[in-house]
């Protein structure tokens, strides 16, 4: 199963444009290229929702796995919520990143706006 791995690997990679001859993927179209009229704000406001997701999906599991051994060893007397205050600040960032988008997204475009005015 691996040399099939390693020749799929070598055919996407250093031969793609055998494999779009061959499946005839650049036939049919108008046009050879496709102009993208996508606004900054945008890009930024899908970047956001991305990273905001990202860190709740990986901090609501450690979270509960941390609650579930907190549970699990109720009786250790040197427990440390430090990990519960660190897991609950990064589900909080992650629900202001989702929450406070549009602010997020002008601040950006704000500044990258003001640092494009220094470099004209």
């Amino acid at each position: 199963m691996i040399p099939l791995d390693v020749l799929f690997m070598y055919l996407l990679i250093f031969r793609s444009n055998y494999l779009i001859g061959k499946l005839r993927l650049a036939s049919g179209f108008d046009q050879d290229e496709i102009q993208p009229n996508i606004n900054r704000k945008t890009i930024i406001g899908i970047a956001t929702i991305i990273i905001g997701g990202l860190i709740l999906a990986e901090s609501i599991p450690a979270l509960l796995r941390q609650i579930y051994f907190y549970y699990v060893s109720f009786g250790a007397a040197n427990l440390d919520i430090s990990y519960f205050v660190f897991c609950g600040a990064k589900i909080l960032i992650g629900l202001l990143f989702l929450g406070e988008q549009k602010r997020i997204v002008n601040f950006i475009a704000r500044k990258s706006a003001d640092e494009t005015k220094d470099y004209l």
